[in-house]
């Protein structure tokens, strides 16, 4: 245990001086693959430390990927990449084409700095907390995008606090505690509404087409809802579209694709010209967007931003509140 060194005069708190001493251990050879760590009463009694502190220690070398620990044998070096020093907790909803870009771009970021690795929760509760039980103290960082239910939020707790990153939703539910980059969606669809208004304006009817009561959608709904108040339109919320006309005059702000193949089908059975006759106003852009029905009119957030501002926040040891950037993609379809 000649390795470990701690001193009290030394303003770098006493578990960063454990988790420093056995990184150094390693770099010297003086610690290889497999060499077995003092255990947690050794070392609080040999430098008078609290049982905490060195389990913070070690939690930290665990979550960097150099040491595990087996019940009742102790810890053990596992690893000598002492330089890799971010181990990155990634779990998403699901990974659409768009949230692929938003991964891709946290890849490329810690490319050479450390390992990202990636789950996926569908919305269910019980996958996501367990999920998140299993991750506790296996990682630097834990970049999040949550279920805006109590039971999934409130196991967020077993998480260190100050190494979770809420990533897409959540900014008025999750911002007061933790760091996060995202999306304000009732500000975001006001905002957006309002700058294609003159392009709404030759139509009678506005339709939002919106299934679900996920919190992200009931934030776009009152954004749009206040969008329509304040400029006095004939609207009206959908959950679906299944007892709906499409018809001349009418134009839908589409949350879900597949109600976007739907009203574009309406639309070329009843020969409706989609920008013309009818207007279309999609969530998310996509590349195939941009070439459907002469271009869809898209409102988006720019995922590519989203995944380098968590990055350079994790990269920086920030803990921000962050409203990501709005994007709007003007198509035909309006």
């Amino acid at each position: 245990m000649d390795y470990i060194n701690i001193n009290g005069n030394f303003q770098k708190p006493k578990y960063q001086q454990i988790v420093y001493s056995v990184l150094e251990a390693i770099e010297n050879g003086e610690l290889k693959l497999g060499s077995k760590l003092p255990s947690l009463n050794k070392i609080c009694k040999e430098f008078q430390l609290s049982q905490d502190t060195v389990l913070y220690a070690y939690n930290e070398l665990k979550a960097r990927g150099i040491i595990s620990s087996t019940v009742g044998k102790g810890y053990y070096i596992i690893s000598t990449a002492v330089h890799e020093s971010h181990k990155i907790f990634l779990l998403f909803d699901t990974l659409t084409l768009y949230k692929e870009s938003l991964y891709n771009t946290i890849l490329d970021k810690f490319k050479g700095k450390g390992r990202v690795e990636i789950f996926f929760h569908h919305n269910n509760s019980q996958v996501f907390k367990s999920i998140v039980k299993n991750a506790a103290g296996n990682y630097s960082a834990y970049v999040i995008i949550p279920i805006l239910q109590s039971e999934p939020i409130n196991v967020l707790q077993e998480l260190p606090e100050k190494s979770v990153y809420i990533l897409d939703l959540g900014l008025k539910l999750l911002s007061n505690k933790y760091a996060c980059v995202c999306q304000n969606f009732e500000k975001d669809v006001y905002n957006s509404l309002e700058i294609l208004s003159n392009k709404l304006k030759k139509y009678e009817s506005f339709y939002l087409v919106c299934p679900g009561n996920k919190f992200q959608y009931k934030e776009i709904q009152y954004g749009f809802e206040k969008f329509a108040k304040d400029n006095k339109l004939n609207s009206k919320v959908l959950n679906n579209l299944d007892k709906q006309t499409v018809g001349p005059k009418e134009a839908y702000l589409v949350i879900n694709d597949i109600d976007l193949v739907k009203i574009i089908k309406a639309s070329n059975t009843r020969g409706l010209t989609i920008g013309k006759d009818i207007g279309i106003i999609s969530y998310n852009k996509s590349p195939l967007k941009e070439v459907m029905a002469n271009g869809i009119t898209t409102i988006s957030t720019d995922f590519e931003e989203m995944g380098k501002t968590i990055s350079n926040m994790i990269l920086k040891k920030k803990r921000d509140k962050v409203i990501n950037r709005i994007e709007i993609i003007k198509g035909g379809s309006l």
